[in-house]
C-alpha cells in the first residue's frame, strides 16, 4: 500500500504505461458477454482528479479526518500509539479484518525503528481502508475475474478452498491470466503479445512498489486507486 509518500518517478511511468493496458487485461468476460466502449473505458482512468485525491493525504475529507484523528487520540490519551494498538484501533472503524491484516503495521503505519505509530501514515492508510469498502463491489469484480482466470480455484488443491480476499498472484498466475485472456479475445494481435510478459512483470512491481513477487487484494485494491478507477469519498 502506498502511505504519505508520493510515488518515484519510475513507478508513475510504470503506472501510466499500465493504465490502457490494464483496462484491457481486466474487463473480457469467458464468454465474451460483457464488453465496454474504449472510449469509457478511456474517459475513467484518465479521471486524473481521482488519482491526486487518492495520493494526496491532503484531500482526505474534513469530517473522515476528523474521526480518524479523534480516534488516534482516544489511543494516545497515556502514551503514544503503538503497533499493539493498530488491530483494536481498525475494530473500532468496523473495517474488515480481512483488509487490515494485510497491511504490514511495522513497515508501513510505524516510525522507522520503533514500534509507535506515525499518525500521517495511519491517517492516510485507514483513508485507503475506508475507499477499498466502499469500492468493494467493483474491486472484487475485477480481482474476481483476474482469480478467475489465473485458474487457481480450479486447481484440485488447497488454493481452491481459500476465499477471493486471500488469495495471492504470482507471475506464474499473472502468465495464466494473460493465456486465458487471450484465448478468449477476438483478436490477436502478435506485437501485443510479445508485450505482454514485460507488461505482467511491470504490473507485478507496481503493484507491490518492487517489495514482492505476488499481488493481494490490498495491493490490487491500491493499483486501483492510483490509475484513478475508484471513487474517492466526500
Amino acid at each position: 500500500m502506498i502511505i504519505s509518500q508520493q510515488p518515484s518517478k519510475t513507478y508513475k511511468n510504470q503506472e501510466n504505461s499500465l493504465k490502457d493496458t490494464f483496462s484491457t487485461m481486466s474487463f473480457p468476460k469467458k464468454n465474451n458477454t460483457y464488453k465496454q466502449s474504449n472510449n469509457k473505458r478511456s474517459n475513467v482512468i484518465k479521471d486524473y482528479s481521482r488519482v491526486e485525491k487518492f495520493l494526496n493525504p491532503t484531500n482526505i475529507p474534513p469530517q473522515i479526518e476528523d474521526e480518524i484523528l479523534n480516534l488516534y487520540l482516544e489511543f494516545s490519551l497515556e502514551s503514544d500509539m503503538l503497533l499493539k494498538d493498530l488491530s483494536s484501533f481498525f475494530e473500532c472503524l468496523s473495517l474488515p479484518a480481512v483488509l487490515y491484516n494485510k497491511i504490514n503495521y511495522q513497515n508501513e503505519l510505524c516510525i522507522e525503528n520503533t514500534q509507535v505509530v506515525d499518525f500521517n501514515r495511519l491517517l492516510q492508510v485507514t483513508y485507503h481502508l475506508l475507499i477499498y469498502v466502499d469500492n468493494e463491489p467493483l474491486i472484487m469484480q475485477y480481482w474476481k475475474l483476474l482469480v478467475d482466470y489465473s485458474q487457481r480455484k480450479e486447481q484440485p488443491s488447497r488454493f481452491a478452498e481459500i476465499e477471493y480476499k486471500n488469495q495471492i498472484l504470482g507471475i506464474k498466475e499473472l502468465q495464466k491470466i494473460n493465456e486465458s485472456i487471450n484465448a478468449h479475445s477476438i483478436t490477436n494481435d502478435e506485437d501485443t503479445n510479445n508485450q505482454e510478459p514485460q507488461i505482467l512483470i511491470k504490473m507485478l512491481q507496481c503493484a507491490t512498489r518492487g517489495k514482492r513477487s505476488f499481488i493481494t487484494y490490498i495491493d490490487f485494491a491500491n493499483l486501483l486507486g492510483r490509475i484513478g478507477l475508484l471513487r474517492m469519498l466526500e
